[in-house]
């Protein structure tokens, strides 16, 4: 499964406005109901806590990736949402987050939501992807850079 296949338009966000991290996590699972896969936004929102609550899910080089399977998802739901002034999400290098992708599915899907969990940080390795990413003016954009990368 590739992740433009699961990240949609609506699902973007080019100007994240929470500042702290559980503010972020609020923000995002708002932005996944627009997906109509998200049953319960609050349950979502009490399993990627309870996620960061094991360990934080600020890989570094700016980069966050909450993400949890909940009762209430139906299939997989996937979120960018982009900080411009940066967020302190408790990340593994101790710098801001810019790029923040959530993920949630249902339960009974933990094989493909561990493949989209490694796409994402395969893809998003490279400092240069990234920094095209931040500086994207659409969603549309955004999602033709993935196709791109995917058919690389």
């Amino acid at each position: 499964m590739n992740l433009s296949e699961i990240l949609s338009e609506q699902c973007i966000s080019l100007n994240i406005q929470g500042r702290t991290k559980p503010e972020v996590i609020q923000e995002m699972a708002a932005l996944a109901t627009q997906s109509d896969k998200i049953g319960d936004e609050e349950a979502l929102v009490e399993a990627l806590m309870a996620r960061e609550k094991i360990q934080t899910t600020g890989i570094g080089h700016g980069m966050a990736i909450p993400h949890a399977t909940a009762e209430g998802v139906r299939g997989l739901v996937l979120c960018l949402g982009i900080s411009r002034k940066g967020i302190d999400f408790e990340s593994l290098d101790g710098k801001p987050v810019n790029l923040i992708f959530m993920l949630a599915g249902e339960p009974r899907l933990q094989t493909s939501f561990l493949s989209i969990l490694s796409k994402i940080s395969r893809f998003f390795r490279k400092s240069s992807f990234r920094e095209e990413v931040h500086k994207a003016r659409s969603a549309q954009e955004i999602i033709e850079m993935i196709e791109a990368r995917e058919e690389e």
